[in-house]
């Protein structure tokens, strides 16, 4: 509603797998008189398909193989096939698999800002590396921000402050548009 508010005419496009959470973005919408952003109820992965979402009651469900709701997923790429100004990805733990994906099929080159939630759920192997590389070998500057942690198992290292077995940080990517020859 904030990018509407401030982008009226803007194509926005909203992914969201949980069905619950689908009812009330779309009540939300309507509340607002928000009738041209797109409401896809699928989750974005690297194909169109079918899979298991682990629905949480909050907005931290997620693809999940032990999920209790199998839920449509689409191809992002397949919406990537032209300039995007801004993308926010918020997937939880999913980023890894898209973000290659988009880079892969050249996707990732045509979107200009990037909004990444980076999670780690499995800490025994560093991945932030993964999407760090992969953003600036596409060309993007990027900043990192409020990093947390989330769980309750001991510290690792001596690091009081960090608990696992999550951890998430914030990545602001940019880059700057390239015109065609």
């Amino acid at each position: 509603l904030r990018l509407r508010q401030r982008f009226p005419a803007a194509e926005i496009t909203v992914f969201e797998p949980d069905p619950e959470l689908v009812r009330i973005l779309r009540r939300n919408l309507d509340s607002f008189g928000d009738n041209q952003s797109q409401v896809v109820a699928a989750a974005a992965w690297t194909c169109a398909d079918h899979l298991p979402f682990a629905a949480t009651g909050d907005d931290s469900g997620s693809l999940n193989p032990t999920g209790g709701v199998l839920v449509p997923t689409i191809d992002l790429a397949a919406y990537c096939d032209r300039p995007v100004d801004f993308m926010k990805l918020d997937v939880e733990g999913a980023e890894y698999e898209i973000l290659a994906h988009l880079a892969a099929t050249g996707s990732l080159a045509r979107i200009h800002r990037l909004f990444i939630e980076l999670h780690v759920w499995d800490t025994s192997t560093p991945r932030f590396h993964e999407i760090l590389g992969l953003l600036a070998g596409t060309g993007f500057n990027y900043r990192l921000t409020q990093a947390t942690t989330h769980g309750a198992l001991p510290s690792p290292g001596g690091f009081t402050a960090h608990a696992f077995p999550a951890n998430l940080v914030i990545v602001h990517a940019w880059q700057e548009p390239t015109t065609p020859p």
